[in-house]
Formats: C-alpha cells, structure tokens, sequence
C-alpha cells in the first residue's frame, strides 16, 4: 500500500472507472489497475492529457479547411481531439492543454477525400507520435463519414489509446 508506480497508459473508453497500465517503481513489475485503487492526482511528467478543442479554437492556430476531425464517441460532434488538414503538415491535436502540430509521417491501406485508413504522425518536436487505423463509412456528397477508428499516442513510455469517430470532407 502507498507504492509509487509510473502512469505508463490510460484506457479511455469512456467507462465510470479509468483503467491504469503502471510500472511500480520499485519492483518493476507491470500492470493494469482500477482507477479508483490508485491516487491518479499526482500525475508523472510521463503523462499525456489529451484535451478537446473547437473549430474556432483550431483555427487561432491554423488556417485548417477540407480534411478530417476526430472525436470520442461520447464527446459533443463539435468537440475534437485529432485534426488533420489536407494542407501538408498540418495535423492538431491538445497535448497537456497546448494546441500541438504534427506530421505525417507515413500513410496506407485505403485512400479516401485525401486520407488513409492507416496513419502514423509524430510532432514537430520529435516528441509525441501517433498511430491512426480507421473505418470509413458512407460519403454523403463531399463528406465521408468515419464511422470507427482508434488512436494511439505516445511518448517514451506514457501511451494513450482512444476509440474515435469523426468525418472527412470540406
């Protein structure tokens, strides 16, 4: 009891409990735990918070158009964690509560209105990447829909998953 573990992933699925995936510091042994077995509040610099953001909030920082906007199923329909304009080198994402820029780094499977089913990203600064596998759905005139997806960050150790859905299109 009172062990000092290191935050290395959060499932964030939605559910009522967190799930933790921590590394104890000192017998190294590794694992998943409850949310509500452990004191999250003093979070490693390890940790990622992934924020939500607003069109309007993405625009103070990009000059964004055609492309595709992520989100959590269970987050509003206008309240994005991933945005990837058709512009190069113009992804976003709310990384510890800063607008952050990313490139695309490799892109395959399925091509669709200027997107992949399967891409990767890493920052401008080399510190965050992320892994991209989704589901396109219907096209509905200049818009595709994205009906299923998952998202991967990660930095050194600390990694983060989430379900998303979203859209493509202008």
């Amino acid at each position: 009891m009172g062990d000092a573990v290191l935050l290395l992933k959060t499932a964030a699925d939605g559910g009522e409990v967190p799930w933790y995936y921590v590394k104890f510091d000192g017998s190294g042994a590794e694992g998943w735990i409850r949310g509500d077995f452990i004191d999250a509040s003093g979070r490693t610099a390890a940790a990622l918070e992934v924020g939500t953001y607003t069109i309007d909030d993405l625009f103070t920082v990009s000059e964004a158009g055609c492309g595709m906007v992520l989100r959590r199923p269970s987050d509003r329909a206008s309240s994005y964690i991933f945005a990837n304009s058709l512009e190069p080198n113009d992804t976003w994402m709310r990384i510890n509560g800063t607008m952050t820029r990313f490139r695309r780094t490799s892109a395959s499977g399925e091509a669709f209105y200027g997107q992949t089913t399967n891409q990767r990203f890493i920052s401008v600064d080399g510190a965050l990447q992320v892994e991209l596998t989704i589901t396109p759905g219907a096209q509905d005139y200049e818009v595709v829909e994205i009906t299923d997806g998952t998202l991967t960050i990660r930095r050194g150790e600390a990694q983060q998953t989430f379900r998303v859905v979203g859209d493509a299109g202008c």
